[in-house]
């Protein structure tokens, strides 16, 4: 019995989702089902053989009949009372696109996104139902209303204010620099410009820390960062985009 999880058609809400723009690596190591997306309540079974198909992304589920109401519920599912699943996803990049949006949608569409959970439901928002959650900036994962989605900026544009800073940062360590190079000028009878030189290529060839940081966590995938510490993958953008690409396409 396959079910499809998600399509690329709009929903009651006013969005859809690209499918190629869902990420499956992380869902794909623990595919819990749960009911209603209900995560106060045990997962009721898994997910298997979850692929993209034609636009659609699809799954076979597995209940738990060792659980009674996993059990009434595969019953219902195999009676017809029961026959949808929806999904539950980390908005992860959207678009206002004219080429990505259909007609009739009031919403960003939503380009890329990490999936969580997936869960039978009894009424969808439609074939391709959907449970949104977001990053707060304590790094906190919170549900997310519809009316909120279409406010926030899941995009990273805070490119320019991000290279801004770094460009601050980079001033402000030759500045520091010279200073304390200045410093050192009045306990010494003569400074040459030699050693001023050697002071700051010294000053700029020191590893930079978010290369470090990025090394330090191999195995950590975009979706991992991006839960982890989704400030570092901003910085990460602006000062090492081919970094940052990298990583994305991990």
């Amino acid at each position: 019995m396959e079910l499809i999880l998600s399509d690329e058609s709009l929903n009651r809400y006013g969005t859809r989702i690209l499918t190629k723009g869902i990420k499956l690596d992380s869902f794909l190591k623990n595919p819990v089902m749960f009911y209603n997306h209900d995560r106060e309540r045990l997962p009721i079974g898994k997910w298997e053989n979850v692929k993209k198909s034609d636009g659609k992304l699809v799954a076979t589920p597995v209940f738990d009949v060792g659980d009674e109401f996993a059990k009434e519920v595969k019953r219902k599912f195999e009676e017809g009372y029961l026959n949808s699943a929806s999904i539950g996803i980390l908005v992860l990049g959207t678009s206002n696109e004219p080429e990505l949006m259909l007609q009739g949608q009031s919403l960003p569409t939503i380009t890329k996104c990490e999936l969580l959970e997936v869960s039978v439901v009894d009424i969808p928002a439609n074939a391709s139902a959907v449970k949104l959650y977001h990053k707060t900036e304590k790094n906190e994962l919170m549900e997310l209303s519809f009316e909120d989605f279409g406010k926030i900026d899941f995009n990273m544009n805070d490119t320019k204010n991000l290279e801004l800073e770094a460009k601050i940062d980079a001033l402000q360590a030759k500045i520091d620099t010279l200073q304390r190079l200045i410093e050192e000028q009045k306990q010494k009878p003569v400074l040459r410009a030699s050693e001023i030189i050697e002071a700051l290529q010294a000053e700029t060839s020191k590893p930079d820390p978010l290369l470090a940081k990025l090394s330090a966590y191999p195995e950590r995938n975009f979706a991992d960062w991006w839960l982890a510490d989704a400030k570092f993958l901003r910085e990460l953008k602006v000062k090492h985009p081919e970094k940052y690409t990298e990583l994305e396409t991990k």
